[in-house]
Formats: structure tokens, C-alpha cells, sequence
């Protein structure tokens, strides 16, 4: 079912959101100075988050990375055997994870994008203008320590509002007049500029018959003599002239000399061709070129013409590179310029450095300051949840409908709690007592995200909102 939403409610969203980044949050914020999040970045966020959770929470016994780097024990005993297959099994479970979390991103963006209601103007451009608003959507990623999602012993919620909303595939390229290309108005270069390209195709090939009819015989001697090197050229030359002395014995045909075996048909030869510019024609000198004029080139097809001094007067096959140059001129109806690259890989990658060195200082200022996330925890499995649409599609997260509503009522009252949506409508319900608090970081970004009702806006039954889990399993370790 469609919900509108009405322009007092929008304005009350983006008032929300602008109060967002002015308020103290009490839980770590990262914001990046950018217009929007990519699926990259996100992804990367969420596996940083995940490797100081799980250390935090006392669910492995070093960091992530340090754990990727020290050698492997010694399983001689039984005992080592098994801390050994844990530490292994962790390792293979977060680098799976870790992998599927870079393409997960960009499915939920491409998820998002396909909502013709909340997005109608991302249905109909094949190609995506860069100048142009990038919209963007809000994500909530969930980590969930405990034997089963319905009874954990921490909760840690992932916010990362303005992902960039797009679809998977989609070019972004900046549409351009033609001038800008080096191309024609379609007004000018249309049906008369194709008209005079073929009328000078034909004349070109009209005064190259006529130059090919006349030829002097002089060439033709001159091949002769040099087929005279072997006994074999000198026998196909006495064939060649007694055929034609059959031939003008014959009132049926006219007189006429038969051109040597490796020299085509006269009809099936062109000289060179001249350009269609008022540039002086160059005359004929030496043998004529295997450039077959039958064939079918394009009107717009330009021809460069070739110097004097390349042409070959042998009789052997003519060489490839003695064709004529062909310069073909491509026109669109509607060009474009790819997008530059504003950074260079590098630059890109310490981008993506910082932000994660970013978080990793919040999250220590937040121990700092006693609003930390470390505790002391058995070590337990870990449920990575996604909250997506309906469409979403990847094969390493399974739709956990059941779980629906309860997860949606615990992420309204992180909302309310953490101070990032104030109003929350949980607020003037009863809240549960009890239970385990959940704790969370909201990584923000100049645009405005979700705007409040907008994320309600259901053009169909594939836009409603459930909660996915990943399809691995993740479990901590201690021994080492």
C-alpha cells in the first residue's frame, strides 16, 4: 500500500535529520565529509566495526588483523588440535563474511534504487548525470552475540544514513553538447552532409575507372620481364600469349591483352583515392594497389591517399598495409563523456584508511569516557542481520520474516535512546523493562539520507522493509 507523506511531515524529517548532526549523539559518530556513502565504503565500516566488536566483547583474544598475522600453533596434543581448528575456523567464516559484505552493500543499494515510488527518478535514465543529486537511503546493519537472535547477550547496531542509492551497472557519465566532442550539429551534419559524403564517394570511384581505362600497356610489359627470372614465369607467359592470339582470331570479342595471374581484374582495382577536400589530386605513378572497389564502405568512410613512393609495383599479393586508411566518423544522437576520475586508486584507499582509523578513535574516545562497548563475554556465535526490502537479492543472506517485528521494535528504541531520531514513535509506547541494551554507531555524510517518511513510501509488496541474516556462522574462541 502507498503512503504519502505530507510537506509539513518532510520538513519535520529534514529538520530531524539537521538536528542529527548538531546534537551530541550518546552513541560514537563518524562523519565523513562526502556527499554520499559508497557501498564500498560501507562495507568497509561495517567489517571494521565487526572485527572491534568481536574483540570488545571479549569474543577473540587479539584484533583482527593481529590475529591474521601471527604464526600457527603447534597442534601436537589433542588440545592444541582443537584451539587450532577454532582459530582456523574463524578466520575462513570472517574472511567469507568480509567478502560478501563488499558486494551486499551493492545490492542493497541496487534494492533500493528499483523503488519506483520512493525514487521514480532513477527508473528511466540509462545513463546517470554525475552533476546531477545523488540520492541516498539510510542502512542498518546489526551484530547479535548470543545462542540464537531471539536471546542475545549484546547487541551492536550499525547506522550508516546516505548510502549511495543506485543501480548496479549504471554508467555515470556527464551529457554534453556536441560542439563539446568535436562532432556537428545534428542540423548541420544530418542528411546533407551524408549526401554530399556519398556523391563524393562516387565520383572518386567514377575517376578511378577512368584512370584505371587509361592505363598504358607499358606496365604490363614490365611485369612480364620480370616473370622471365624462372622457366616456369617464362612458360606462362608463352600460354598467356598464345591464348591471346586465339582470342583476336574470334570476330566475337574485341582485341584485348589478359592481365598477368597474380594481377586481379581491372574491374576489382583502384588506385588510390583522393580526399574529398579541395586538395590538389595526386597523379598516377607506378602499379595500380589491390584495393577492391566492390566492396560496400560506409558514406562517411574518409579516405587518406597514399604516397607515390609506397606503392609496390611487384605483382606479389599486395602487402596489408598498401589499403586505404579508412577513418571512420562515429555520430550519436545523444553523446556523452565519461565521468573523470576525481582520485587515483591510491588516493582513494586512503580514504577508505581514514575513515576506518576514524572510527577505530571514536570508539576508543568512547571507552575513554566510560560509554565504551567492552565487557567481558563467554564466547559465543555471532548473527549478522541486514535490513532490506523484500527484493533484495544476494545469496549469502536468507529473509527472516518471523523476526521482523521484534527487531523492528528494538531498532526504534536504539533510534530513541541514541538520540538519533528523538520522536520516535516507540516513545509514547510502553517501553519493554529489561532485556539487553543496544549498543550502536551512526556513521553520517553531507547528504540527508532517509528523510523520515520517505523510507515508508511502499510502491509494492517487494518495497517493505524485513531483516535478512546471513547464511554463515561466525562463532568466538579464547584459547589461542
Amino acid at each position: 500500500m502507498s503512503v504519502a507523506s505530507t510537506p509539513l511531515h518532510n520538513e519535520a524529517s529534514k529538520l530531524d535529520h539537521n538536528e542529527t548532526s548538531k546534537l551530541s549523539l550518546k552513541i560514537p559518530v563518524v562523519h565523513l565529509e562526502s556527499r554520499t556513502i559508497s557501498d564500498e565504503m560501507a562495507a568497509i565500516l561495517s567489517i571494521s566495526l565487526l572485527g572491534h566488536t568481536l574483540f570488545l566483547k571479549n569474543q577473540i583474544p587479539f584484533p583482527v588483523q593481529q590475529l591474521a598475522r601471527m604464526p600457527a600453533p603447534n597442534a601436537s596434543n589433542a588440545s592444541n588440535k582443537k584451539a587450532v581448528k577454532k582459530r582456523v575456523d574463524f578466520g575462513d567464516a570472517f574472511d567469507e563474511l568480509s567478502s560478501h559484505l563488499h558486494t551486499t552493500f551493492t545490492a542493497l543499494s541496487t534494492a533500493f534504487a528499483r523503488n519506483v515510488a520512493r525514487y521514480p527518478s532513477l527508473q528511466t535514465d540509462d545513463v546517470r548525470d554525475v552533476t546531477s543529486e545523488i540520492p541516498s537511503a539510510r542502512a542498518y546493519l546489526s551484530v547479535v552475540l548470543g545462542p540464537t537472535v531471539g536471546t542475545p547477550k549484546a547487541r551492536v547496531m550499525l547506522v550508516i544514513d546516505g548510502l549511495e542509492v543506485k543501480v548496479w551497472g549504471i554508467r555515470d557519465d556527464l551529457e554534453v553538447s556536441s560542439s563539446k566532442v568535436g562532432e556537428m550539429p545534428p542540423e548541420e551534419d544530418g542528411g546533407n552532409g551524408q549526401e554530399s559524403d556519398s556523391e563524393d564517394f562516387d565520383e572518386d570511384c567514377e575517376d578511378s575507372e577512368s584512370e584505371v581505362s587509361d592505363l598504358p600497356d607499358g606496365d604490363d610489359d614490365e611485369e612480364e620481364e620480370e616473370e622471365e627470372d624462372s622457366d616456369d614465369s617464362k612458360l606462362d607467359g608463352e600460354d598467356d600469349l598464345a591464348s591471346g592470339s586465339d582470342e583476336q582470331g574470334e570476330p566475337e570479342e574485341p582485341p584485348s591483352d589478359p592481365p598477368p595471374e597474380s594481377q586481379p581484374p581491372q574491374s576489382s582495382a583502384l588506385s588510390p583515392l583522393r580526399e574529398t577536400t579541395n586538395t590538389p589530386r595526386v597523379p598516377f605513378q607506378g602499379h595500380l594497389t589491390n584495393s577492391p572497389c566492390s566492396q560496400n564502405f560506409s558514406p562517411a568512410t574518409r579516405y587518406t591517399p597514399r604516397a607515390p613512393s609506397q606503392q609496390h609495383p611487384t605483382s606479389s599479393p599486395c602487402p596489408q598495409n598498401c589499403y586505404p586508411t579508412a577513418q571512420f566518423s562515429i555520430t550519436s544522437s545523444k553523446p556523452y563523456l565519461v565521468a573523470p576520475q576525481s582520485k587515483t586508486y591510491a588516493e582513494q584507499q586512503q580514504i577508505l584508511r581514514n575513515a576506518t582509523n576514524l572510527l577505530s578513535r571514536q570508539l576508543i574516545n568512547a571507552c575513554a569516557e566510560g560509554n565504551g562497548m567492552a565487557c567481558e563475554m563467554a564466547p559465543t556465535q555471532a548473527h549478522i542481520l541486514l535490513r532490506a526490502p523484500r527484493r533484495f537479492a544476494h545469496p549469502a543472506w536468507l529473509p527472516r520474516q518471523n523476526l521482523t517485528s521484534s527487531l523492528d521494535t528494538m531498532l526504534s528504541e536504539f533510534l530513541h535512546d541514541s538520540g538519533v531520531c528523538p520522536s520516535s514513535s516507540i516513545a509514547a509506547k510502553s517501553r519493554r523493562k529489561g532485556g539487553v541494551k543496544t549498543e550502536g554507531v551512526y556513521v553520517g555524510c553531507q547528504s540527508e539520507g532517509a528523510a523520515g517518511g520517505e523510507e515508508g513510501l511502499v510502491g509494492d509488496e517487494d518495497d517493505e522493509m524485513i531483516w535478512w541474516a546471513w547464511n554463515g556462522r561466525l562463532s568466538g574462541f579464547s584459547e589461542w
